[in-house]
């Protein structure tokens, strides 16, 4: 059962309203009657998609002491570790305990005593037995100190659990000053808004290569469905030996902290429905519904007056401050609800969409509804549908791709994988150049700004939303620019660069910018040269790499394009990444 919005789309498709089909008006109340319409069809209530007995995301205890019999006939712990955390995904509240225990034992066999402490806690009924070892282990790993009394059992529990979770998951990167009203970017930084442009950011003084230009947090993340099984449904970071949701087996968290937060927010709406979600073909646009999950109706109803005004200028003045966890920030990001001609087919299809997850929502009992689900939507039915259709385009405008580092034998030959989309509101306020001067190393949901290159003073700061003309042709970035509603007037567009195969691999005279000796350029040409060769990268590290590296396009007079500054380039984001990614 794959693409269930595009079944059902198929299947009613025409009928009962030729007009409203075939309408091109795009505004809000066009929208607003779209999905009231599209909520009379019985197939539109998504009846047998969202039928909980039928998930494949059950418990299943069976199959989980099936796990655990394999776990016993292993002969490699690490081996027993994986089949005892899988069946922990499928076993019921009846058996979790123990199974939670095993593994904790199993731990300790392999002299991890901090994931055997973790196990520990994460046991729900504890016996004096468990809690004596949760002592002792949390003594022993220095998480509790020697000299800690223990004459109050629980507090003592307490006072290990808060330590274990203010453990840090972030990277820390050197600080810098932030900006008065972008609060995720550093003070180099300047926001500038033109007429027919919008909003850019430009360097408000020099930045060196390597340099941190933001941090920013991702306000909604989603994994892609093949990164379910391995990667934490809340922070995005692996969790190879992970902690289960309590209801379904799909879900899976990194630590205790990360399963109590999504399990009381986004993820409390996708129990025993993710499976349905992934399969519902809508892609990106599934960040909106949990943008949505993530907060309470309540929360949602508060807004509502906040909401009447799409202020697409916001962060421009110092009391407009725009921040990444700020709703009011992910709101009013660019739609392009106006200046985009869609077509009849694609409005009916983001309405569905709306309206699929409007009903997922339903299914969730997220209206604290009496009653089950029915054609005619309320006034807050309704109001919710149409803000999960804003924050799909919102989505469909402004989400970056969620990378993760595969670490391979040395920093250069490292691989960078998708694992999901996100959506990082400050980072999108960073205009497109298929040649871009900044590049993000990410960990989770935690993402790094970097140049790549010197940014003057005054030159706008650059990302890249489709490939660079490294990689692509520029009839190929055509394609990807017109799908997102804009032209891209680069200079590598404008003057249409050839692609790196056909880019110059020496540097002579005639690729300086100013007058220097031959005996400099020689040297530059070594210089540049040394670096892409394998033999040095093999005999440095990434911290002596980026220093080099950056050091060397601090100084780069060579004009662009040319295939060893490019290549130099690459190398110190790898290196960023080796440093900041892990």
């Amino acid at each position: 059962m794959g693409d269930i919005v595009q079944q059902v789309f198929n299947e009613i498709s025409l009928e009962r309203n030729p007009a409203m089909w075939h309408s091109e008006v795009d505004n809000k109340k066009a929208s607003e009657k779209r999905i009231k319409f599209l909520a009379q069809f019985d197939e539109t209530l998504f009846t047998q998609a969202l039928c909980f007995e039928k998930s494949p995301a059950r418990k299943n205890d069976v199959l989980a002491n099936a796990l655990q019999l394999k776990s016993e006939k292993a002969k490699d712990p690490i081996e027993a570790v994986k089949f005892l955390s899988q069946a922990l995904c499928f076993c019921s509240d009846d058996t979790r305990d123990q199974v939670v225990r095993k593994r904790s034992k199993k731990w300790e066999e392999l002299k991890n005593t901090k994931n055997a402490l973790m196990d520990l806690l994460f046991v729900i009924n504890k016996d004096d037995q468990d809690k004596s070892r949760i002592i002792e282990l949390a003594k022993s790993s220095d998480v509790l100190k020697e000299s800690s009394k223990e004459s109050d059992i629980e507090q003592t529990l307490e006072d290990i659990e808060k330590n274990v979770n203010n453990v840090p998951s972030k990277v820390k990167v050197k600080s810098f000053s932030r900006h008065k009203t972008l609060k995720e970017f550093s003070s180099q930084i300047d926001i500038k808004n033109e007429k027919g442009r919008g909003r850019f950011l430009v360097a408000a003084q020099d930045i060196e290569p390597g340099e941190v230009i933001a941090v920013d947090t991702s306000h909604a993340s989603l994994l892609d469905r093949v990164h379910v099984p391995t990667n934490c449904d809340n922070c995005l970071l692996p969790a190879p030996y992970p902690v289960p949701c309590p209801t379904c087996s799909m879900a899976k968290f990194c630590s205790k902290s990360c399963q109590e937060k999504a399990c009381s927010t986004h993820h409390k709406y996708e129990c025993l429905i993710q499976d349905t979600l992934y399969k519902s073909g809508t892609g990106a646009w599934q960040l909106a519904y949990r943008i949505v999950a993530g907060k309470p109706l309540n929360f949602w109803l508060k807004m509502k007056k906040s909401f009447e005004d799409h202020n697409e200028d916001m962060g421009l003045s110092e009391a407009g401050v725009y921040s990444s966890d700020d709703i009011m920030t992910v709101f009013n990001m660019v739609t392009h609800d106006t200046g985009e001609s869609r077509q009849a087919p694609q409005l009916m299809k983001e309405c569905l969409t709306a309206l699929f997850f409007l009903r997922c929502l339903q299914s969730k009992n997220y209206f604290c509804q009496t009653s089950q689900p029915s054609s005619n939507l309320s006034e807050e039915e309704t109001y919710i549908a149409l803000l999960l259709h804003h924050f799909m385009r919102v989505v469909f405008y402004n989400s970056h791709e969620a990378m993760q580092l595969v670490p391979e034998s040395g920093w250069q030959k490292n691989k960078v994988v998708r694992i999901g989309v996100c959506l990082n509101p400050s980072l999108a306020l960073i205009n497109h150049s298929c040649d871009p001067n900044y590049a993000r190393v990410v960990r989770g949901r935690q993402v790094m700004a970097f140049a790549t290159r010197k940014i003057r003073q005054g030159e706008e700061i650059l990302d890249v939303y489709s490939g660079t003309y490294l990689k692509s042709d520029i009839e190929s970035r055509r394609e990807v620019h017109t799908r997102y509603n804009f032209d891209c007037r680069c200079h590598s567009c404008q003057h249409d660069w050839p692609t790196e195969q056909l880019l110059p691999r020496n540097i002579s005279k005639k690729h300086i910018e100013k007058d220097i000796s031959d005996k400099v350029v020689k040297k530059l040409d070594n210089s540049f040269k040394e670096v892409t060769q394998t033999r040095w990268q093999s005999g440095v590290d990434s911290c002596t790499a980026r220093d080099r590296l950056a050091s060397m396009l601090s100084n780069c007079v060579v004009s662009h394009p040319h295939w060893l500054v490019a290549q130099a380039e690459d190398l110190l984001h790898r290196a960023l990444w080796d440093l900041f990614g892990k």
